[in-house]
């Protein structure tokens, strides 16, 4: 599969420095391979390896400047899509037409993901409009764990659970100071998680089935819970520590490399 991508933008307001007209084009080729072992009738493994990328939207894209009291907000321009391999390992069991037992572990390799920071322009703690949060590219990171999702019903209402673990790691630079000392150090580098990748997520949804042994079960969903715990609202880097407060629009980013909650521009969010 080849994809090819080009956005433009043409700005009406000037900002310093930044040019009103802009275009990202870009050419993608995105393989795949799937393999399916049907054990029993109602049970499957499959094995399957993809790549996929995450565009930058165009408010990452678009130059633009805001400015707050406690800093400017900037987009960037500069900014790289995401190329993410994929590799999932997927046991699955049927035990009815409408019951599921899905046990899968997952890896992901994401060269340039898009993360949320804080940057400071003279290489100092920024105070005021000297420190400006934007998207960038900070290197490469690594994603895996494991997905367990569940359907039971008892006669006409049902239960669908889902748990996702991810372990996240990225290595990025990082501002230590010296001991006794208002200098920082040089070289310092720190691995984390990625920003707003939460290492456990869970969903529960409460079913209703509404069928006859004549014709197929309507699944419904009136109502879901959903919860996501212990991420990293924001990240430092160029010569910034982690901050742990984020601005407005960081949510965004919140699921952008989870297991199965985003999707990608190969294939459809399986499990979501």
């Amino acid at each position: 599969r080849a994809e090819h991508t080009n956005q433009i933008y043409t700005m009406l307001q000037h900002f310093r420095n930044m040019g009103q007209v802009g275009e990202q084009s870009y050419w993608d080729y995105l393989p795949s391979a799937s393999l399916k072992w049907t054990p029993t009738a109602k049970m499957n493994v499959r094995l399957s390896y993809y790549r996929s990328i995450n565009r930058p939207g165009f408010y990452e894209i678009v130059p633009y400047q805001i400015l707050g009291e406690e800093y400017q907000e900037k987009g960037n321009p500069n900014l790289k899509r995401a190329r993410i391999d994929n590799l999932d390992l997927r046991w699955e069991w049927f035990p009815s037409k409408t019951e599921q037992i899905l046990v899968g572990v997952f890896y992901k390799y994401l060269k340039d993901p898009i993360e949320q920071v804080f940057v400071t322009s003279d290489g100092k703690i920024g105070a005021g409009t000297d420190a400006y949060y934007m998207p960038d590219n900070l290197g490469n990171a690594k994603n895996m764990g494991f997905e367990i999702d569940v359907i039971k019903y008892i006669r006409h209402f049902g239960v669908k659970a889902n748990y996702t673990y991810t372990h996240s790691r990225i290595t990025t630079s990082k501002r230590e100071y010296q001991e006794g000392s208002a200098e920082y150090k040089t070289g310092v580098t720190q691995t984390r998680p990625l920003v707003n990748q939460a290492p456990h997520t869970a969903n529960l949804s409460l079913l209703y089935k509404d069928g006859t042994h004549n014709s197929p079960p309507r699944l419904q969903a009136p109502n879901s819970l959903s919860s996501r715990h212990s991420r990293m609202p924001t990240s430092g880097t160029r010569q910034c520590s982690v901050w742990t407060s984020a601005p407005r629009s960081s949510s965004k980013t919140a699921s952008r490399y989870s297991s199965r909650q985003t999707t990608y521009s190969t294939q459809s969010a399986r499990d979501i």
